[in-house]
Formats: C-alpha cells, sequence, structure tokens
C-alpha cells in the first residue's frame, strides 16, 4: 500500500515544476550567424555558465529550463563577435517563451606576431 502513495507523490512531482522557455536568434549586418555559442548567467554568479545552446544553421538558439527566481542574463559569446548582456525578463513572454533576439557586429582583432614551428 506504501508503494502506491510513494509513486504517486512522485509522479506528481516531477510535473510540477514549471519550465522556462528562452528562446530566438542571433544575427549580424549581413544576417543570421550560425555555430555561435549563446551563454545564460546567473547575475549572483556572472563568471560561472549557468545554460548554453549553440545556434543552428539559421541562427536559432532554445533554453529550457526549470523555473528559477535568479536573476538570469544572457550573451553571445565568441571570438570574433562584440556583444552585449541582456537581463532575462520572464514576465513577458508570448505563449509562455521568452523570445530574445540578438545582434552581434564584428571584432578587429590586430596580431603582432606569428611563430610557427
Amino acid at each position: 500500500m506504501s508503494y502506491k502513495y510513494l509513486i504517486f507523490f512522485l509522479f506528481f512531482f516531477s510535473f510540477s515544476g514549471e519550465a522556462q522557455k528562452l528562446e530566438g536568434t542571433v544575427s549580424d549586418a549581413s544576417g543570421k550567424v550560425s555555430d555561435i555559442m549563446v551563454v545564460v548567467k546567473k547575475k549572483a554568479t556572472p563568471n560561472l555558465i549557468y545554460e548554453f545552446a549553440t545556434t543552428d544553421a539559421r541562427g536559432y538558439y532554445r533554453f529550457n529550463f526549470e523555473k528559477t527566481t535568479d536573476s538570469l542574463t544572457i550573451q553571445v559569446t565568441g571570438f570574433t563577435q562584440e556583444s552585449e548582456i541582456i537581463p532575462i525578463d520572464f514576465s513577458k513572454k508570448e505563449n509562455n517563451i521568452v523570445i530574445i533576439n540578438l545582434n552581434v557586429s564584428s571584432k578587429n582583432i590586430a596580431i603582432r606576431e606569428v611563430i610557427i614551428e
């Protein structure tokens, strides 16, 4: 009899959490950007990555994570992109999904010396 209650509670609590969905696209001046890493971080620990995703061929990314009360930020990372840190506002949802479209610009890198051995 006690197993029935245990199974009921495990089943009930496995579906009780509300997932938070975040999606959008990454683009630059020439259009959508593929294979770029999009990073979500907590404001309290900005040096630690909370979640990450890579854009597909159309520049699209998606996150599904458990509901959190922490303040989160989103950022695009890459070697040749300049990006900004944007706070995520989960109160602005469309069909239970937060949509943030990100724009990046190229960053100029000057190399002084290259050594090949």
